[in-house]
């Protein structure tokens, strides 16, 4: 989202009532109706039409269904000016997921959340076999759903499994890009950066904790760090934090060295 539908999703998000899961179950659901419903959509972002009109819209279509708190989200929604009509249930789509870490972060599972999400996005970034049939449109979201349910059952919060199966939802089309950015929106729920590291060998939790330190001195906020091991590297770490990369690779310390000589 960009230009007014950035700054819509951005007041919306500051005026988010306390999370509970309930609140954000009836986002993500309000959010499907508004996506399925393209003459709903239209009508609750038409400019042209006055904001009592559009708010009194959606005050009546979903009033009978949403608790209270929700219901004045999605309504306070319709007072606001959206660049795209798909913009507005993505904006819910994604306040329903802040909802949702928030109130698993509060009763102390906002750490596991993080790392489940991380460890799924590793298995569909690393399974051609996984990744396809999470991706295969030939099969219907629910179907696909009940794979990840499966995939999951007992190994992760119920909370992860949510997020999980609503990264199918939608118009997603890539199972691992669905996944990252379930993770920064977690981040951003939870008022932290992500740092993916990649290393040649394991580093030990001394080793992350300085780390962590450092990185979060520098972005000034906490960082939560994805480790992956990658022996190609052969030694040292490259560090992506949002759009900052700092590589200190073995192999591109010599790349370095070679580009000196070669001058």
């Amino acid at each position: 989202m960009r230009g007014s539908s950035a700054e819509s999703y951005r007041r919306l998000l500051d005026a988010l009532p306390a999370a509970s899961e309930q609140l954000g179950d009836e986002l993500i659901a309000a959010a499907g109706v508004l996506r399925a419903q393209t003459a709903l959509r239209r009508a609750a972002t038409d400019t042209a039409s006055p904001t009592q009109v559009r708010t009194k819209l959606l005050a009546g279509v979903f009033g009978p269904h949403l608790s209270a708190d929700t219901c004045a989200v999605v309504v306070s929604s319709g007072d606001l000016r959206w660049a795209r009509g798909v913009d507005l249930p993505q904006a819910l789509e994604r306040l329903g997921i802040v909802a949702l870490v928030r109130a698993a972060d509060a009763a102390g599972q906002g750490d596991r959340i993080d790392d489940e999400l991380f460890v799924l996005e590793r298995a569909a970034a690393t399974s051609t076999q996984l990744r396809d049939a999470l991706a295969d449109e030939s099969r219907s979201v629910a179907d696909r759903q009940r794979l990840i349910d499966l995939l999951l059952d007992g190994k992760a919060a119920p909370i992860t499994v949510r997020l999980a199966r609503e990264a199918l939802a939608g118009d997603r089309t890539h199972i691992v890009a669905a996944i990252d950015e379930l993770i920064e929106i977690a981040a951003e729920a939870r008022d932290r950066k992500v740092a993916t590291i990649r290393t040649a060998y394991p580093i030990s939790s001394a080793q992350q904790d300085r780390l962590r330190a450092t990185l979060g001195r520098d972005a000034g906020s906490e960082v939560h760090l994805n480790v992956i091991v990658d022996p190609s590297l052969v030694g040292g770490l490259l560090v992506e934090i949002g759009d900052d990369v700092i590589d200190g690779t073995v192999g591109t310390r010599l790349d370095d060295v070679r580009r000196r000589i070669a001058g």
